[in-house]
């Protein structure tokens, strides 16, 4: 359910840089999303809360654009904000009204704001508001159709902690979360139409009743609106892995994460292979099974997804896997420099997406630590994280009480990007027991209630918490789409303090296989891969071809050109990894990943 958002958290999104005052001659205002983050829907009269945020470029560090809102009723406000800079001339604005509606029914939202030079942005939110004199509950269940009836009977279990949506028209009105017993609840003004609508983004769940997936309503209030579904064969490991805190002659922390997103148990193993000339590894709990050279192994048993949108939560508990490994960076790390986590998970055959069984990290070798702070990974390639378009993208949020007693509550507000999908969000694990809420369309709320996280100052290590979540970008974002994430870290009841801002960009040319029209287009069969000593190329086509493999962050590790056959590339002297093979026969391209393990 939507939550009121505490007004002095977006106004303090992100810390102001300090730069130049001088005039830039390029300016553009930008608005990035804005949403209705009012929680009462009857009876009016009601507080309505519209919020909108956006970026400029190539202002002065001293000015201000101007915010004018269109409430839909008649009625409109207008006031002027200074923006908050991120980096170089970037800056973020954001507003927040207040507006009492009177009358019931169906309010759009314009939004236009203007800078002093008169560039100007605007967005309209269709039917952003609803209200009424009387509120009706739609609710339903969402239960696992074992005896594949259709009905709710002895046979079937529930799943809780699954996300449905309800709409009115093209907008969100608000999301559920099934309770313990399947059952979502939603209390709306009567005499308007809505759909509800149920995710099954990247959770192996399907809808099988009603076949179309949703429900369309005419008028609150509605009961049995269930849904009922069932859970493909087969099994679905995921890999991730993220860390902290590469400084040289310190320790730092990283951590490694299997789940199973099918619903068959799963056993295997979890490999990771870490960069030996830049840390040195020296514990994980649990303590791996094997370590050989740069690659430490653990087995794991019985993974399985039964829970949904929760399944997070149970997988720290009961169903996944989890290991904590601390390092020492080593002296000899230079500054700048990069240091690569790769984590592998078998079996491979038999899963149903294997591309998500391999999960690698790169961090800055850095002389500095904030302990507050967000990762992206795959961070891409260059400063402006160029990643392929679909990439599904990691988000760690790291935060510590660096206080002077204890805190008791803490809430992480990250506003996603508007080109992220917000529903193909999945909470991948938390170091504490927290609840995940999504207010508006697209800020999600972790909260940390009875934490007790010590300062750290008392206990150093006890006093860190985090959370790591998976979305997908939006499909068909245009090439150059920016992807940008900041979240903002509240203790107790304090001002937020504002992570570092992640940045990824798309780039269509990094899609995976590029291929001309051509019917003679290079083929290219690769073995063995993984590949130990060598690795073995051999080209389906009679011509002549360029390659190149290429590391994660760009760079030609290895370069062919003019090759025709077969080719077999030594090794042993590649550092482990993933790797982009790039076949080049001038009317076409095809890529191909090829991990190296050692």
């Amino acid at each position: 359910m939507k939550k009121k958002i505490v007004h002095f958290v977006f106004a303090c999104l992100l810390l102001q840089a300090v730069f130049s005052s001088s005039v830039f001659s390029n300016t553009t205002v930008t608005i990035s999303y804005s949403y209705d983050s009012t929680f009462t829907h009857c009876p009016v009269p009601i507080l309505g809360l519209p919020t909108v945020a956006g970026l400029t470029i190539g202002y002065p560090n001293t000015d201000s654009v101007n915010i004018h809102v269109y409430f839909g009723d008649g009625n409109d406000s207008s006031y002027w904000t200074t923006f908050y800079y991120t980096t170089g001339d970037t800056g973020y604005f954001s507003g927040y009204f207040q507006h009492i509606y009177a009358s019931a029914g169906q309010f759009s939202v314009k939004y236009v704001v203007t800078g002093t030079d008169g560039n100007a942005d605007s967005s309209v939110n269709v039917d952003e508001f609803v209200f009424g004199d009387t509120c009706g509950n739609i609710s339903g269940r969402v239960y696992l159709d074992n005896n594949s009836n259709c009905i709710y009977d002895s046979g079937d279990s529930v799943l809780w902690g699954y996300p449905v949506a309800l709409y009115s028209g093209p907008n969100i009105v608000e999301w559920s979360y099934t309770d313990s017993l399947g059952m979502y609840y939603f209390s709306v003004p009567t005499g308007f139409a809505y759909t509800v609508v149920i995710d099954t983004f990247d959770y192996s769940f399907v809808v099988t009743c009603p076949s179309s997936g949703q429900y369309s309503i005419p008028t609150a209030p509605s009961t049995g609106n269930d849904f009922a579904m069932n859970c493909p064969t087969g099994f679905d490991l995921i890999a991730d892995v993220y860390g902290h805190r590469f400084h040289p002659g310190l320790d730092g922390w990283a951590y490694v994460w299997v789940g199973n997103a099918g619903c068959i148990q799963t056993s295997g193993q979890a490999k990771l292979i870490i960069d030996t000339s830049k840390i040195t590894f020296l514990s994980s709990v649990p303590s791996p099974t094997s370590v050989s050279g740069d690659t430490i192994i653990w087995d794991f048993t019985t993974l399985q997804n039964t829970y949904y949108y929760w399944w997070w939560y149970y997988s720290w508990w009961y169903n996944g896997f989890y290991a904590s490994i601390s390092y020492l960076t080593n002296t000899n790390a230079v500054l700048g420099d990069t240091v690569c986590l790769t984590l592998i998970v078998d079996p491979m055959i038999g899963d149903n997406n294997p591309a998500n069984n391999i999960a690698t990290a790169c961090y800055p070798i850095n002389l500095s630590w904030d302990p507050n702070y967000k990762t992206v990974n795959p961070q891409g390639i260059g400063p402006q994280g160029y990643i392929a378009p679909n990439q599904p993208l990691t988000y760690n949020v790291h935060f510590q009480n660096t206080g002077t007693d204890t805190a008791h509550y803490v809430a992480i507000y990250d506003t996603l990007s508007a080109n992220l999908d917000v529903r193909t969000l999945q909470v991948l694990n938390s170091d504490h027991p927290m609840t995940t809420e999504i207010i508006g369309t697209n800020v999600v709320k972790f909260s940390f209630t009875n934490i007790l996280l010590p300062d750290s100052a008392t206990n150093p290590a006890a006093s860190q918490g985090e959370v790591t979540y998976t979305i997908k970008p939006k499909a068909g974002l245009a090439n150059g789409t920016v992807i940008n994430n900041t979240a903002g870290i509240v203790f107790e009841y304090n001002k937020p303090v504002m992570t570092n801002t992640t940045i990824n960009t798309i780039d269509a040319s990094l899609g995976i296989p590029v291929v001309s029209s051509n019917s003679n287009a290079s083929h290219v069969t690769v073995f063995p891969n993984p590949a130990v000593n060598e690795l073995n190329i051999v080209f389906n086509n009679q011509k002549t071809n360029d390659v190149q493999l290429v590391d994660v962050l760009g760079n030609i590790i290895s370069k062919y050109n003019q090759v025709k056959g077969n080719l077999i590339v030594n090794t042993t002297r590649i550092p482990s990894g993933i790797y982009t093979l790039v076949v080049n026969s001038n009317d076409s391209i095809q890529r191909e990943k090829v991990i190296i393990i050692h």
